[in-house]
């Protein structure tokens, strides 16, 4: 399967801004405001470590991952970013937000991944909310998920979130400034960078949500291509031998991305087209789809999200380097889906529902 897409942005004037490298310390909660905004906390233990030193078995080791775009999960608080159906509606109000937030907890304790990348959180109270619900099960070491990060550009209204049994060290965000299109940037949001430290290594997360469809697919697909573009020259940074994922919701199904297969599991079956960092250069940087079996042929029915009675695979995890993926799914079960595997979307109004999104699953083996 290939899919031929439209020619490359202009590489001029492609400016990816990074922010410096987090410094842990031993506090509870950290929230630096710079052009953007990031957290980076533990909730209960932090435990600092010099990844330099960590001396890497030869075993393969293997942690569950899930992303989830969580649908425009707002707190009670209102402070003029919200969408307009949360504004102007007067049930929306700590106890709608309550159990709300109950409800997803359950379905994040049933699941039981070991790192969850939420897209579509408002701000940093939601995923401490989150924790400190959880927390409740703190008795079951199995249930316990101590570090989180959230990061999003100050004044927009929703943001990217990840919660881990695992640390997290070194936060990085990038953004994008694009300066020669005819038309103005929408809000783009942050590219989140994060290193799992997990049972003596490190894995590299790559956390994204890409421009969505509204305003038409067409029209919008220019600003998915210079994302693509961010998202692949941060990967050409790493060599083959590290342990790199990138996940969440693209906004662009898994076949839409220039596919290709050799029949071989080993080999990459997708592509990244990326520029070189001195934008001189095409830098493509191909990944790995667990959509795809050898073949090409999808390895799972349905997809991810439902949309005018058709499945999307919009939520990805690709992997690069030395790490696999084994058993991925979208998890289409009950209470977050019908019986019929559909996602049940949030209603405001009347507070029904998870998300318009399935999570996606997988084991990472590094």
């Amino acid at each position: 399967m290939n899919k031929k897409k439209n020619g490359f942005p202009s590489l001029v004037n492609l400016f990816i801004e990074k922010s410096p490298p987090f410094t842990q310390v031993p506090i509870f909660f950290v929230e630096v405001f710079m052009k953007f905004s990031f957290i980076l906390f533990p909730l209960f233990l932090l435990i600092s470590c010099n990844l330099d030193s960590v001396d890497i078995p030869s075993e393969k080791s293997t942690i569950t991952l899930a992303t989830w775009n969580v649908q425009t999960f707002f707190d009670a608080e209102t402070s003029g970013t919200e969408y307009s159906d949360f504004i102007k509606n007067p049930d929306w109000t700590r106890d709608t937000y309550q159990t709300r937030l109950d409800r997803l907890c359950g379905a994040i304790s049933n699941l039981n991944a070991d790192v969850y990348v939420f897209q579509e959180i408002e701000n940093s109270n939601v995923i401490i909310d989150i924790s400190n619900k959880l927390q409740t099960n703190a008795w079951n070491s199995k249930q316990q998920w101590t570090y989180s990060c959230f990061a999003k550009k100050e004044g927009t209204s929703i943001g990217i979130a990840v919660l881990s049994k695992y640390p997290l060290e070194n936060l990085k965000t990038h953004s994008l400034q694009i300066e020669t299109q005819n038309e103005a940037q929408p809000d783009s949001r942050l590219l989140i960078e994060v290193q799992i430290v997990a049972k003596e290594k490190t894995i590299t997360l790559f956390a994204n949500h890409w421009k969505s469809k509204s305003g038409g697919e067409v029209e919008t697909e220019i600003w998915r291509d210079w994302q693509e573009l961010q998202l692949a020259q941060q990967i050409s940074t790493f060599s083959k031998d590290k342990n790199v994922v990138i996940c969440g919701d693209f906004n662009r199904s898994a076949e839409d991305f220039i596919c290709s297969f050799s029949g071989n599991y080993k080999d990459e079956n997708t592509i990244l087209r990326g520029i070189s960092n001195d934008c001189k250069s095409i830098c493509n940087t191909e990944v790995y789809s667990p959509w795809f079996t050898k073949t090409g042929t999808f390895a799972e029915d349905g997809g991810s999200y439902y949309f005018n009675e058709k499945w999307e695979r919009i939520d990805n995890i690709f992997c690069f380097g030395n790490i696999k993926i084994s058993g991925f799914s979208p998890k289409a079960t009950e209470p977050w889906a019908t019986s019929e595997g559909i996602p049940k979307k949030y209603i405001t109004y009347t507070g029904n529902g998870y998300s318009d999104h399935l999570p996606v699953m997988c084991n990472l083996v590094f």
